[in-house]
């Protein structure tokens, strides 16, 4: 007796399987497309030469490098994560990332500015700190005295449709977007503007200079950064999932969508001939 061929349950089952994956092979491509575009736009946005400072109400263009003296409020700090740490910062301690990332991972802390002209409060992503900091309650750098703040002009992110949902009441955000940073931060009905601390031009070079000094050292391996990781305004233009990260998914699901169809055909046609 010849064996069956594929039952229509079957066929439905592995059917969707294959237009499943085939589909998120498409969603990959497309976000591989969109990676390029933002990657175009972001160094379009980033100017260069140095920082201005932010005067009176005038709200600057995205990716304005600019300075700006005032007070942090920390007990409204919040925290967006996990993300891998910059790139520019060469941490490689800590929680691996998980998938292609390579990177460490930790959390971003983003805190509410009084400025000391009186024109309000923005929102500073002061640089990363380490997921084990958060878990076990490490305290890191926390000024408290008036400080001045080389930032760029940054932009909130716009979740996409899948996004998970964010929880401003934890203090912990998923996605930075606007409305939940600004009830999680007590900036709600401000829109405040959102800056990207960077070191400025003299403590990049400062730092090469140390990292050169280090490489000679034997003791440079005790040596520990400093809390929050601040990226240089060059590392803005780059992205944790790169293009081709996204071209490697789209390849994985489209080869395995092909074998699927490949299994499904060969049992609809078990029994047959």
């Amino acid at each position: 007796m010849s064996a069956k061929g594929l039952s229509l349950g079957g066929q439905v089952f592995f059917g969707s399987l294959c237009f499943g994956t085939f589909g998120l092979g498409c969603w990959q491509t497309g976000r591989y497309f969109e990676k390029v575009d933002e990657i175009q736009s972001r160094e379009l946005e980033l100017s260069t030469g140095p920082p201005e400072p932010l005067r009176g109400d005038v709200r600057p263009n995205v990716g304005t490098k600019i300075w700006i003296s005032g007070a942090f409020r920390h007990s409204d700090e919040i925290l967006v994560g996990p993300r891998g740490a910059p790139k520019s910062a060469a941490y490689k301690k800590g929680r691996k990332a998980q998938g292609l990332a390579s990177n460490p991972q930790g959390y971003f802390v983003i805190t509410p500015l009084e400025r000391d002209d009186g024109k309000g409060t923005v929102l500073v992503k002061r640089g990363w700190v380490p997921y084990s900091f958060v878990q076990n309650n490490v305290p890191w750098e926390r000024p408290t005295e008036i400080v001045k703040v080389t930032a760029v002009v940054d932009k909130f992110e716009i979740p996409k449709r899948f996004s998970p949902i964010n929880h401003p009441e934890k203090r912990k955000l998923i996605w930075f977007d606007q409305v939940a940073a600004e009830n999680g931060s007590g900036t709600y009905g401000l829109d405040p503007i959102y800056l990207t601390e960077v070191m400025d031009d003299a403590r990049v070079i400062e730092r090469e200079s140390s990292t050169k000094k280090q490489q000679k050292s034997a003791l440079s391996a005790r040596q520990v950064p400093k809390f929050p990781i601040k990226s240089t305004a060059d590392a803005l233009k780059e992205f944790t999932i790169t293009p081709e990260i996204h071209m490697s998914y789209a390849i994985t699901w489209f080869g395995l969508s092909a074998a699927g169809v490949m299994m499904t055909k060969k049992l609809m046609l078990r029994g047959r001939g």
